[in-house]
């Protein structure tokens, strides 16, 4: 079958990678190189749940993927030897509703006490050791990159799919067809669906601060579950604070005006002192007094509306010859390919 894969992200590059061995399968990706914005900028988390505890259908995908990324990328993985959730009192969600909604699933965590990185315990109803890894993004892009077997066109940017003909018209004017067109752009999934089967999104640039781990990545502290923060092993060696506050530093109305705050995001986050806020933020929890080589990473990120403020669920929608990905957690891509597969009529792997 001939597919075009409209986006180079993670989902994107991930699904030419299963496709391309039984497909001609040919990525586009508007940008220079796959896998540079979103998809390596972000806090490298292997997720089972624990991030989202209100969410079933996002820990239900992430539980489900969590095996299967393991096995098939576990030579791009890390173990954190103390990686904590800390559960506050006057949060959203309680120990016992995140204990009942992971239940169905492999317990991948044990009590235990507070780190010592974080101020004021009493203030935490528990404290969760997790068996979450670090993904190494950057060698995981250079593999999946390297295997492909699939044609790459980078620097297209698909304007129109055409859902009855399988026709993908890009911004030089030049128009291919294909017999299935996925389209997997992590910023406009509703491109070829019509409008009444689209999506409904809400738009952020999101900004983390890095900074020198004073664990060396041994440890992770993530605070849930509300405006609170989450400090995170990278895989350049450093650690990466997001705050639940300020890390949304940008809330566009639609997807242009996202792209314009891309184009700006610099300039944005400097006079917005984004880094300060986030740092400032940080030290309300964590002892954060001594931070070397700090930077921010800034990406822009999609949710699903009904979602936006308790998980991030992948979803898959289709119409005519177009196969359209929402892109959540990257280990919930497998519940993805499991749906693109059964669209191409191809059994689950």
């Amino acid at each position: 079958m001939k597919i075009a894969i409209v986006g180079g992200g993670f989902y994107g590059t991930f699904l030419a990678h299963h496709l391309g061995p039984k497909h001609e399968v040919t990525l586009f990706e508007q940008s220079k190189e796959l896998m540079n914005r979103s998809a390596i900028f972000n806090q490298s988390r292997l997720h089972a749940g624990f991030h989202y505890p209100r969410c079933l259908r996002t820990i239900a995908q992430t539980n489900e993927g969590y095996p299967r990324f393991v096995a098939e990328f576990g030579a791009f993985l890390r173990d954190i030897p103390r990686n904590v959730y800390a559960i506050r009192r006057d949060g959203k969600s309680r120990f016992a509703e995140l204990k009942k909604n992971l239940a169905p699933y492999p317990t991948r965590f044990r009590e235990t006490t507070a780190p010592a990185a974080l101020k004021n315990p009493e203030e935490y109803e528990a404290f969760l050791e997790v068996d979450e890894k670090l993904i190494l993004l950057d060698r995981l892009r250079a593999h999946l990159v390297a295997g492909l077997k699939a044609t790459v066109v980078t620097g297209a940017e698909a304007i129109e799919i055409h859902s009855t003909t399988g026709a993908v018209k890009f911004r030089d004017g030049t128009v291919r067809k294909f017999d299935r067109v996925i389209n997997a752009t992590f910023t406009n999934p509703n491109l070829g669906l019509p409008i009444e089967s689209g999506f409904h999104f809400a738009y952020e640039l999101a900004a983390m601060v890095c900074l020198d781990s004073a664990s060396g990545g041994e440890s992770a502290i993530t605070i849930i579950d509300g405006e609170y923060v989450s400090l995170y092993p990278n895989y350049e060696g450093q650690d990466t604070l997001s705050s639940v506050r300020f890390t949304p530093f940008v809330r566009p109305t639609n997807r242009m005006e996202l792209e314009d705050a891309w184009r700006r995001r610099d300039q944005i986050a400097k006079d917005e002192k984004v880094q300060e806020k986030i740092l400032e933020d940080g030290r309300r929890y964590l002892e954060l007094d001594s931070v070397k080589n700090a930077h921010l990473w800034i990406a822009p990120k999609v949710k699903l509306r009904e979602n936006f403020q308790s998980g991030a669920p992948s979803e898959v929608r289709s119409s005519g010859k177009v196969i359209s990905v929402f892109c959540g957690k990257l280990d919930s891509v497998y519940s993805v390919l499991d749906q693109v597969r059964g669209l191409l009529g191809e059994p689950k792997a």
